[in-house]
């Protein structure tokens, strides 16, 4: 729930940023029945399947590195990873 909403748009506290851009990055994607990955996510898998990981093992490489920063969004672990590999 937004902490304030003016002329219809919803708004928020700086501190709560973050969760809510975790939580609009968890939303599925439009399309028949959703689940549509997120651009983000859509250039990470693309990145991780160069890489010679499917989708079920990039998916546990974000799942690992968000139990171990959970300050991060899912677009921010995507960006990070991303980083990592380029410097390789």
């Amino acid at each position: 729930m937004p902490d304030v909403e003016i002329d219809g748009v919803p708004g928020w506290r700086p501190a709560r940023v973050s969760e809510v851009e975790q939580w609009r990055a968890d939303l599925p994607g439009r399309g028949a029945g959703g689940g549509r990955p997120s651009a983000a996510e859509r250039e990470y898998l693309r990145a991780a399947q160069s890489r010679g990981l499917n989708r079920d093992e990039a998916r546990r490489v974000t799942d690992a590195v968000e139990e171990e920063r959970p300050e991060m969004s899912r677009p921010e672990i995507y960006a990070w990873l991303l980083a990592m590999w380029r410097e390789d």
